[in-house]
């Protein structure tokens, strides 16, 4: 049974007291409904707000268009580009200045491979949620605010946790309040209420604003820190072997502050990743041994593990000594109902905070060679 606390109105309201009390101008719901995210918005503001709305439905676009006379309103696929493309309302706001969007999007697809996107630099399949607010970003870039109920899940996913980092280097994210499950009559997820605005902080890489000053190497020098991702999956390996490569690491090959290799299952070589790197468990807790500095040969990393490399090879055993320190901290970083894990978003985040400037690289990709610190003592990369 739905909470009477948790009712649309209930909700709508929430979602309204994350803007600005001050707001006033153009407010777009893409996935409108019954409208009820943009009544609350203008049981909030009135007059000081212009209600924008579409919606993938026909008839709900009839209703809304009767009862609500004042209000632009247009029907569009928010996930469909040619939609997008056709749709009056979302072409006429891309040519305005839109000061706030307010969004339920989709939660939900059948198969599990998602929505292929591309937003600044990342190219993926991610969750229908994930896909819609990249969207938005996308084509209104100079939007004062997303404002939206996303499901919890999304800042978990694997799936979504690349997409999320990119947004996070331009947009604080923040999770203003997480609901309880069938907070929503046709959906069991867990949800949250989430707020979006442009980052106050330039490279700013999670979204945060942290005044912690920036880590400095041996010669007073920015420390750029490279993250790379195992993307070797365990169940494949033997599909993948082949009589001269590359070793594969995997987590079983951290043992007592060392790396244990055995030289079989040999691996291609375009899915090496040279060294010297720090390397620790993206599943399954960094326990003391298992956080480990590798000076050897390139190797492939599995995807349960994490291999981090400052970009000044004299910052490595500097590196390597803060994650043992941390290491306690960095766990709580990890979450996950099954075996812990570690989003890339969250190491960013950890890393950040905690004076050091990551930056996530492909595996055997071009590293960026921009490194400096910005006024305030922060290291951007």
């Amino acid at each position: 049974m739905v909470d009477k606390h948790y009712s649309p109105e209930w909700i709508a309201d929430k979602v309204a007291g994350m803007m600005p009390s001050d707001f006033s101008g153009r407010v777009f719901d893409p996935a409108a409904g019954e409208g009820a995210l943009l009544h609350g918005v203008k049981r909030r503001f009135g007059d000081r707000v212009d209600a924008f709305a579409t919606d993938i439905e026909c008839a709900t676009i009839r209703s809304l268009k009767l009862a609500e006379k004042d209000w632009h309103v247009g029907k569009i696929d928010v996930l469909n580009l040619r939609s997008r493309r056709s749709s009056i309302v979302w072409n006429d706001l891309r040519r305005l200045e839109v000061g706030a969007i307010v969004t339920n999007p989709p939660f939900s697809y059948r198969g599990g491979n998602g929505h292929e996107v591309d937003f600044a630099g990342f190219s993926g399949r991610v969750s229908p949620a994930a896909a819609f607010i990249a969207i938005l970003l996308k084509d209104f870039p100079n939007v004062g605010g997303i404002f939206a109920i996303l499901p919890a899940g999304t800042f978990s996913s694997q799936k979504d946790e690349n997409l999320w980092a990119v947004i996070g280097a331009a947009f604080d994210v923040e999770v203003i309040e997480k609901l309880p499950p069938r907070s929503f009559a046709s959906a069991a997820a867990r949800t949250v209420l989430v707020r979006m605005r442009p980052s106050t902080v330039t490279a700013n890489p999670t979204g945060a604003v942290v005044s912690l000053p920036a880590f400095r190497g041996p010669n007073n020098e920015c420390v750029c820190v490279d993250i790379v991702r195992g993307n070797v999956p365990m169940h494949s390996r033997g599909d993948a072997s082949t009589t001269s490569g590359v070793v594969l690491l995997h987590t079983t090959n951290l043992r007592d502050g060392k790396v244990v290799l055995a030289a079989q299952n040999l691996l291609p070589k375009d899915l090496a990743v040279e060294g010297p790197l720090i390397l620790f468990p993206r599943v399954g807790l960094p326990g003391n041994g298992k956080i480990v500095a590798y000076v050897g040969d390139p190797v492939d990393l599995s995807d349960c593990v994490y291999g981090i490399r400052p970009r000044q090879q004299e910052a490595v055993p500097l590196l390597q000594a803060f994650l043992l320190g941390s290491r306690h901290g960095l766990a709580g970083r990890y979450g996950g109902t099954g075996a812990p894990y570690l989003t890339v978003r969250s190491l960013i985040s950890f890393l950040f905070e905690n004076g050091w400037n990551p930056v996530q690289v492909p595996i055997s990709g071009a590293t960026s060679n921009i490194c400096t610190c910005s006024l305030s003592g922060r290291v951007h990369a």
